[in-house]
Formats: structure tokens, C-alpha cells, sequence
């Protein structure tokens, strides 16, 4: 019966991993910055590749493989694609896009389709002559997909969250910042959630702790338990929070693919030393330390939301209360079902064990593709 559970467990464990494509970071999000001059709107649109092939089949000779030429022959359909989800009115009419060029870059270390256009509307925004923006890429196909709307104006850069639950915002001169504090928190959630990598790693210092010894016959008190957790939880946030805040303000950066690559390093060790409860007693330095590598992970993100300098520190401080919260609502969620599960001895050991070794898996899976640059099948 015990090994039925862990065996179900285990499935449900796996089920979830495969349905976010054994990847991390797989929420779907693109950039729109817009910067009104006059009656022309310049704008850049950043769109994840990975999503643009689930709506058009880029694969065009089906080798399950992407190619620089087989996006550049898709030119014109993603193109159509895109345009066809954004519509700006002006006075109840369309404004014309034109003047677009497509490139192919990366954003967050996956290949993305960059749209540099203008928009063409009847007469400049004011507070009277509003613009109407409805935003709604990919929403037919995932219903977790948001646009990050960037718009540079006299009063500074304001953000919006768009996505199903709100696809049309109003842009005038000067639009309220109000909205940027809050987009930034929900950011700093947002990335939390998406981030398997981040979520593994947590896990790989939570599990030992609450699971205990082998041969360990009663867990540890909660009080206890929970002291250990809360040690854990706070290193990790100290170090990420030094980190994202020195990489966010350019006073120290580290290419992308060394830090995406010491995540994925971060998600093996921290699995392998799961298997060994004598080193729960440094777990807490481990946390610290690989914290301060996951912080340039999340300092990452904000890098491609262009962080106004006039207000840097404020929209740090949001993203980082976002961090924290989506971090404490995995915790909150977690940690008492893994305390129901110490209650029974011989199922501890026997789900820690398999679990662990399934998060190594994927670590080296993350590891190899970061290392060697593959992301998701697109060598480009």
C-alpha cells in the first residue's frame, strides 16, 4: 500500500514536470515598448519563439528542429500573426502599423521574434485624444500567456500586466504610474511561478528537513521543523535579494547562459545532498549561496523590461516583494502536506529518494541545454 502511494506521488510529480515540457521558465511572456512621438507611436515587440511555434509550425521540413531560415521563411505569417492580435484605436478608428523589420535575438536565454514598428494614428496623444490598446497574442492558445506593455512618456515609463483576465488598457500623455508598482510585483510572482528551476531548488532544501533520517523513527517537533524551514527560506532570500539588487543596478552583471548554467548546477547539488540528512545541519548555507547565484537569475528578468533609472529602485523593491510572495505561497502550500507525509516513517525515505533523483535528471537536462546553448529544439 505504502509503495502504491509513493509510486502515485511520484507519477503526479513527473505529470506536472511534463506538462510545463520538462523546461524551466515555461510561462509565456512578451515585451511591448512604445514610445509616443507626436502622432506616431516607435514600438518593439519581443515574442518567444517557442510560443510563435505552437500557433504556426515552424518546422517547416518537420525534424523537429527550428532553423534561422525556417523563422525567416515564416517572416510574413508571423508578421500577419502578430499584428492581427494588437489593435490600437484612435476616435473609434484603427491606426495603421507600418515600417516593420523582424529580427531574431534572444530574450531570457530562448530565442524570440523582435518586431521594430511604428504606429500611425490620426493626431498625438493628450489627456483628450486617448489611445486604445487591445492585446491578445496567444490568448486562444494559452490561457497563461501575459504582455508586459511598456510606454515611455513626459511623466516617465508606466507598465502594464496584460492578459486574459484584462486585454485592453487606455494611453494618454500622461498616463498614471499607479499601475507600475503593482505590474512589478505581479512580475516578480509571475517569475517565481514560471521558474521550475527556482521551485526545484527550494524544494531540494525543504524536503531533507521535513522528511528526515532513514532510520529516523519519529520527525522532529514542528516547532523545530519549522525553525530549520524558516533559517532555510531566509538565507536563500537574503542572498537572492544582495544579488538581484547589484545585477539590476549594473554594479555587478555575469553573462546569462554562467548563470542560467549555475541554477541548473544548483538543482543537482541540492538534490544529491538531499540524500544525505547529516548535511541538513549547512543547509542553510547552501541556500545562502546558491541564492546569490539565483538572484542574477532573476535579475535577468527584469533586464528585459528596461528599468527607468529615475525610479530603479522602487520598481527593485517591487519585484523582489513579488519574488517573496510567490516563494512564501509555494512554502505555505508544501510544507504541510510534507509534515502530514513525516507521520509516516517508512513512506519519508522512500518518496525522498526517487524524488531527488528525478530532480537530478532534470538539472543535468537544464545543465546541457544551457551549457551547450539548445533551447527547446531552435539551434539559432
Amino acid at each position: 500500500m505504502e509503495r502504491l502511494i509513493v509510486n502515485k506521488l511520484i507519477l503526479i510529480f513527473l505529470h506536472m514536470l511534463i506538462a510545463n515540457h520538462c523546461f524551466a521558465h515555461t510561462g509565456s511572456t512578451s515585451y511591448l515598448f512604445l514610445e509616443p512621438q507626436g502622432n506616431l507611436i516607435n514600438a518593439e515587440w519581443k515574442i518567444p519563439l517557442s510560443d510563435l511555434d505552437r500557433v504556426l509550425d515552424l518546422d517547416l521540413d518537420l525534424d523537429n528542429q527550428i532553423t534561422r531560415t525556417e523563422v525567416q521563411l515564416s517572416a510574413e505569417r508571423i508578421r500577419r500573426y502578430a499584428f492581427s492580435t494588437l489593435i490600437t484605436k484612435q476616435h473609434q478608428k484603427n491606426c495603421r502599423i507600418s515600417g516593420d523589420t523582424f529580427r531574431i535575438d534572444r530574450l531570457d536565454t530562448k530565442p524570440a521574434v523582435y518586431l521594430d514598428f511604428r504606429i500611425d494614428c490620426e493626431s498625438e496623444l493628450t489627456e483628450q485624444d486617448t489611445l486604445t490598446l487591445n492585446y491578445r497574442l496567444f490568448h486562444q492558445v494559452n490561457p497563461w500567456h501575459q504582455g508586459i506593455v511598456s510606454v515611455k512618456n513626459q511623466t516617465g515609463t508606466q507598465r502594464f500586466v496584460l492578459s486574459q483576465q484584462r486585454t485592453v488598457i487606455t494611453l494618454s500623455e500622461n498616463t498614471p504610474d499607479s499601475a507600475s508598482f503593482l505590474t512589478f510585483i505581479i512580475e516578480g510572482i509571475w517569475h517565481i511561478y514560471i521558474g521550475l528551476d527556482h521551485i526545484l531548488f527550494l524544494m531540494t532544501l525543504i524536503f531533507p528537513i521535513v522528511l528526515g533520517k532513514k532510520n529516523q523513527t519519529q520527525p522532529g517537533s514542528t516547532r523545530t521543523l519549522l525553525k530549520s524551514l524558516f533559517s532555510i527560506v531566509t538565507a536563500f532570500t537574503i542572498a537572492h535579494s544582495i544579488t538581484l539588487m547589484l545585477a539590476a543596478s549594473q554594479t555587478i552583471t555575469l553573462p546569462t547562459q554562467w548563470v542560467e548554467s549555475g541554477i541548473a548546477l544548483s538543482v543537482i547539488i541540492g538534490a544529491a545532498l538531499a540524500l544525505y540528512p547529516s548535511f541538513n545541519r549547512w543547509r542553510w548555507s547552501l541556500a545562502f549561496g546558491f541564492g546569490l547565484i539565483h538572484g542574477f537569475g532573476f535579475a535577468n528578468v527584469l533586464s528585459d523590461l528596461i528599468l527607468p533609472a529615475e525610479s530603479v529602485t522602487l520598481h527593485l523593491i517591487a519585484f523582489n516583494i513579488g519574488v517573496e510572495l510567490g516563494q512564501l505561497s509555494i512554502v505555505a502550500a508544501v510544507v504541510p502536506l510534507l509534515l502530514m507525509l513525516s507521520r509516516i516513517p517508512p513512506l519519508r525515505y522512500r518518496l525522498l529518494a526517487p524524488g531527488m533523483m528525478t530532480v537530478i535528471g532534470f538539472g543535468m537536462l537544464w545543465l546541457l541545454q544551457r551549457v551547450f546553448g539548445v533551447a527547446l529544439n531552435i539551434p539559432i
